[in-house]
């Protein structure tokens, strides 16, 4: 048998992991962070939490805030109507030195729309909400940067949002808090590796490219993405 070695490299472009990707996400603004007891459950991907980790990013990447005015506005506008959004972009790419395809490079970018939009119940811990995640994924290579695990014969993921995949609905599903907000009922298209099989401390957006240690090493099998669901809790 043939032996090859195989180096496989990562980047992110604008994303540039945890730093780079949550200060985009804080120049398009969100609202303050407050202290209360409603849920917000799920992992550090989901929605709601990615809209709280936005809004405690204080500084942009250069340190100067240019977009203070238009933050102060979008928290103007939450205040309003309830209404908040953020968007990022995130870019990596693999380069393993040999592959079955006799491709050499796997590059990808994926932009991100997201938000909640609390319609019902505004100011109290009780409220209905809205939530929506769009996400398009392009390759710039030939093959995307999702195709070389197993263009390497690795089994598992790596890289997997960052494919060809084009424009998807991944959540866009209805979050009801009741009792004081210590209960919480979602229903609706849900991103599935948002609530099951969670680490919470990595997310393959932010932190390892390894799918498998963003998902509790796919302990158990999981539906793709988006998925129609409800949760209590």
């Amino acid at each position: 048998m043939k032996k090859h070695s195989t180096i496989l490299v990562a980047c992110s472009i604008l994303g540039l992991t945890a730093l780079g990707q949550a200060s985009l996400a804080q120049e398009t603004g969100s609202p303050p962070v407050m202290n209360t007891p409603v849920l917000q459950f799920g992992g550090p991907d989901a929605v709601p939490r990615q809209l709280e980790e936005d809004a405690r990013q204080k500084d942009s990447l250069s340190g100067n805030d240019f977009l203070r005015g238009y933050r102060e506005w979008k928290e103007q506008l939450h205040e309003r109507t309830g209404l908040s959004f953020t968007f990022d972009y995130t870019a990596g790419g693999q380069w393993p030195s040999n592959t079955i395809s006799g491709e050499d490079a796997f590059t990808s970018g994926a932009a991100r729309f997201y938000g909640s939009w609390e319609l019902v119940g505004r100011g109290t811990d009780n409220t209905g909400t809205l939530v929506w995640k769009i996400e398009q994924s392009h390759a710039y290579s030939a093959l995307p940067a999702s195709a070389a695990a197993a263009d390497i014969g690795y089994t598992g993921l790596s890289l997997p949002n960052l494919s060809d995949s084009g424009t998807r609905l991944t959540n866009f599903y209805w979050k009801q808090n009741l009792n004081g907000g210590r209960l919480e009922i979602i229903a609706g298209m849900l991103d599935v590796t948002d609530w099951v099989d969670v680490y919470a401390l990595a997310s393959p957006w932010t932190g390892f490219y390894n799918f498998a240690f963003a998902t509790g090493s796919a302990a158990i099998p999981t539906p793709d993405d988006a998925t129609l669901g409800a949760f209590v809790n």
